[in-house]
Parts: structure tokens; C-alpha cells; sequence
């Protein structure tokens, strides 16, 4: 699908977020302490995103991706590979969104499960106070029943942390963090005095949870408004000026790796007409109403 060569920071942008680390806990009849510990960081995808998952799981060198229906998981499972590959990866190039919290969490359980503490029953114990307080106190159903039968589940606290998200935003990671969670849209109307416009919007949208990331976010873009609905945050950039000047530069230089940059691409094109009034032409119009009629939710892949 694609040829280029995924890089570091774009890891971390994308697992920021389509990224998760869990930790199952359920019963087991072949351990003495009665429960099973499983941990996993993976990532879950649509299968036209198949190679990507691919390129991820090169990139790491561990791990497995396994269908599910329409979708395919890239999982690690393995405490060794978890702690041999994964946990440096990560303390080297931390996440940015809350989600670093979660590993930190996470992080604490494999080295209990490095020491073999989660086959005692006060291990399990633990690792079931530390998974209640990772991914905000949301269960998986196995681990949710069993912490109501174990007993003392009490969250650990969180982890504290302090630092200057702005510092530790790349265009690389910000390539990522697109390919996850960010819509390149074109929109042209006709309006009822007949004359046309076209709307063009780059947009970042996250739980209410983010909101000192985007607001980091639109600060490193230099560019962009921040608003607030309900419990998500959005960052939208919408002048044709901005947008020519600061977000076609990012990704032109720095690629996007899922088929999101297929609707760059077109985006880009848009943008382009817009710039030299060709939508302002019959002509012109008529070829940016393709260029939307193709993008986003519309394509065929």
C-alpha cells in the first residue's frame, strides 16, 4: 500500500491514538493462586489497514496480528517481549495523551510479573489494584469480574506526572497521531445567491480528558481554534492560509502511513484549486465536488 519506511516518533503518535495496554485477569484451574494474569499491548485496525499493522509489527519485531472478522489486532503477550522491547520503546519515546498514564501502570505489573510475584495471591491482589486504576478505571469483562470477586480491590494511586507536552511534540509523532485520530475534509457548496465556496478543514478531536494536549498541539502548529462540545475537545484549522502554510509542509515532509494520506493527497489538490481560484470556475468546482465525492468515508479502496 504504501512505500515508505515508518519512523520512531509516528509509532508513538499512532499508538497515542489507536494504541491500548491491558491486563486480563481471569480464573485458572491450572494455578494455584486461581487466577491468570495476561497482559497486551496492541493495536486493532480495519482490514484495509491489514499492511500497516504489518510494517508496525516489523517495526517492533515482536508480537502477532490475528483476525477479527473485518478487523485485524496486532497483540504482544509475551512479559518478555513486553519488557525486552516494548517498555523501552516507550520510556524512550513517551506517549503524550493520557494514555501514558496507563503505561506507567502497565510498566509496574510486568516488572511484578518479571518477578514472578503475580503467581502469589498477594501478587494478583496488587496487579488487580494496579489495573484498576489504568485506561480510566474502564475493565475489559473478564478482568471486571475479577476484581467484584476478589476481595480489598482497592486503585493504586496514579502516578505523577510533570512535564511539557509542547517540548515533546515532532512532526513525526504528529504524522502518527493524524494517521489515528485526525480528517482532512473538503466541503463545496453552492450558495442560495449562487455564489460558491468551498470549506476546507484539518481537525483534531479527543476526549475533554486531552485538552492540555491539543491545546500544546495548536501552540506547536502555531495556528487553529480549540472548541469544546460536551466532553470532546476539538482542534480545527480552517484558513486556507494557515493550512497552506503550516500543515501542508508537515505532511509533505513527514508521510503519513495509513490510507489517510490518500485523502491528503486530495486534500492537498483541493487546497491547491482553492489557492488559485479555480473553484471560483464551473470547471474548477465541478473538479473539487469530485475531489470530496472520493475522500474520507467515500473512498473506495
Amino acid at each position: 500500500m504504501l512505500n515508505f519506511l515508518i519512523k520512531t516518533d509516528w509509532v508513538c503518535g499512532f499508538v497515542d491514538g489507536d494504541g491500548s495496554f491491558n491486563i486480563t485477569i481471569s480464573k485458572s484451574k491450572n494455578l494455584k493462586t486461581g487466577w491468570f494474569v495476561l497482559p497486551s499491548f496492541a493495536i486493532e485496525l480495519k482490514a484495509r489497514d491489514l499492511p500497516l499493522l504489518e510494517k508496525i509489527q516489523s517495526f517492533f519485531g515482536v508480537g502477532s496480528i490475528r483476525a477479527n472478522r473485518n478487523q485485524f489486532k496486532y497483540v504482544v503477550n509475551s512479559v518478555q517481549d513486553i519488557h525486552n522491547v516494548i517498555i523501552p520503546y516507550f520510556t524512550k519515546h513517551p506517549l503524550l495523551t493520557s494514555k501514558y498514564i496507563s503505561f506507567l501502570l502497565f510498566q509496574q505489573v510486568i516488572a511484578l510479573m518479571i518477578e514472578k510475584k503475580h503467581l502469589t495471591l498477594e501478587g494478583v491482589q496488587l496487579v488487580t489494584s494496579i489495573r484498576a486504576s489504568m485506561n480510566n478505571g474502564v475493565f475489559n469483562k473478564k478482568s471486571r469480574k475479577a476484581t467484584s470477586e476478589l476481595e480489598n480491590v482497592i486503585p493504586v494511586a496514579i502516578p505523577s506526572v510533570d512535564r511539557n507536552i509542547r517540548e515533546l511534540i515532532t512532526n513525526d509523532w504528529l504524522a502518527g497521531f493524524t494517521d489515528a485520530e485526525g480528517s482532512f475534509s473538503v466541503q463545496p457548496t453552492i450558495r442560495s445567491s449562487g455564489g460558491r465556496v468551498v470549506a476546507v478543514r484539518y481537525s483534531l478531536v479527543q476526549h475533554y480528558n486531552e485538552y492540555v494536549l491539543i491545546e500544546a498541539l495548536k501552540s506547536f502548529l502555531g495556528c487553529g481554534s480549540i472548541y469544546i462540545q460536551n466532553n470532546v475537545v476539538y482542534l480545527l484549522i480552517q484558513s486556507t492560509k494557515d493550512l497552506t502554510e503550516h500543515i501542508l509542509p508537515i505532511f509533505a515532509n513527514h508521510s503519513l502511513q495509513s490510507g489517510k494520506v490518500n485523502d491528503f493527497l486530495d486534500f492537498k489538490l483541493a487546497l491547491t484549486k482553492i489557492n488559485n481560484n479555480e473553484h471560483l470556475t464551473d470547471k474548477g468546482f465541478a473538479e473539487i465536488e469530485e475531489i470530496k465525492s472520493r475522500m474520507n468515508n467515500s473512498r473506495v479502496e
